[in-house]
């Protein structure tokens, strides 16, 4: 809600209360809120060469609504009697209250961003943070939505739905597709509020999103730190695990270990391990007796059953691929070696793409 949907909602209710129509001008210019056909056409001329709070024209007062001794707004009503100084004032000390509100609302959101996007130095952190009423020594997490770009506008309702705590949490549009939920966490788990996410989004608009989590951190300039590793996790799993709808950057495993190997390295780790072998070149069943073998634990019985083959199917399935590539998947080191290698595959063929 901008402000003035604000306003306008502040005057419907002022009015609902008095049976008062207000309108509300932006500084000595138009109008943009209303509760009556109030027309633009009013001079407010007077109002802005006079050092008085008020003046009343006609059958009309008009007020100023002022910030920091300048004059963003005037609020105009319309009525007679003693009281109707006094409700201007009201109205004015209301809309002044609001703006400062929304104003402090805005800042801390500003702080936040810049501050996950690292453009804040320490010492300016901690005194804009002292400024703002952020707390600077607090257990945070960074939760990075990703959506289609043409639905984030409504994951953002849906996440100020779920969490409303203004004073706490944070919700950051970082593009069209991610955005980035600072959230203060008190219980241990830090999936929970992702899971609640994910479910909250599936039901309501039934949309498929990916969450990544960054690190949990005590201290508010750390808060960069897990960002970046919220978006670590998102690209590791498009990676090595596309499937997965939430990710943990505390739980990548041998994907972070490959991410940081360099381009280079990878090919001449693959060329060695796989000599002449392609990997691109297996046939689906192959793949699937892999990785199925691997979800396994490497247990031939187990794989063998789920695969709805015989026990010895399977194994001649191994000793076929064991010809091909030098390693036997029932030998718990060669099983990791080539694991590893078709983590690292999959890695090169992204940063190819």
């Amino acid at each position: 809600m901008n402000f003035a949907q604000i306003l306008q909602t502040t005057i419907d209710g002022l009015k609902s209360l008095t049976g008062i129509d207000f309108v509300v001008f932006e500084g000595y210019g138009k109008v943009v809120a209303a509760t009556e056909d109030s027309g633009e056409s009013t001079d407010l001329l007077p109002l802005a060469k006079t050092e008085e709070e008020y003046i009343k024209s006609e059958d009309c007062w008009f007020f100023k609504v002022a910030n920091e001794n300048t004059v963003e707004y005037v609020l105009g009503l319309r009525g007679e009697g003693e009281n109707i100084v006094k409700l201007g004032r009201l109205a004015v000390f209301q809309i002044q209250s609001l703006m400062l509100a929304y104003k402090e609302r805005f800042n801390r959101d500003n702080f936040i961003q810049n501050l996950i996007l690292g453009n804040l130095a320490a010492p300016e952190l901690y005194n804009l943070a002292k400024k703002l009423h952020i707390d600077t020594e607090a257990r945070r997490v960074v939760y990075i939505v990703e959506v289609p770009a043409e639905r984030s506008v409504y994951v953002v309702e849906i996440l100020k739905s779920i969490f409303p705590q203004k004073n706490k949490d944070f919700i950051i549009v970082i593009d069209d597709r991610n955005i980035a939920l600072v959230k203060e966490l008190r219980e241990k788990d830090s999936e929970k509020p992702a899971k609640n996410i994910l479910g909250t989004i599936s039901s309501e608009i039934m949309i498929k999103v990916r969450i990544g989590i960054g690190s949990v951190i005590c201290e508010l300039k750390e808060l960069p730190n897990s960002f970046g590793e919220a978006k670590t996790a998102l690209e590791i799993s498009r990676i090595f695990e596309p499937e997965k709808n939430i990710v943990n950057a505390d739980k990548l495993g041998i994907g972070r270990l490959v991410h940081g190997i360099g381009k280079d390295l990878c090919r001449t780790f693959v060329r060695e391990i796989m000599k002449e072998v392609d990997l691109e070149n297996f046939d689906e069943e192959t793949i699937v007796t892999i990785h199925k073998f691997f979800e396994n634990n490497l247990n031939v019985s187990e794989t063998a059953r789920q695969l709805y083959i015989h026990r010895n199917t399977l194994v001649y399935r191994l000793d076929k691929l064991q010809k091909i590539t030098g390693l036997d998947l029932r030998v718990f080191d060669d099983a990791i070696t080539f694991k590893i290698a078709m983590l690292v595959n999959r890695f090169i063929n992204y940063k190819l793409q």
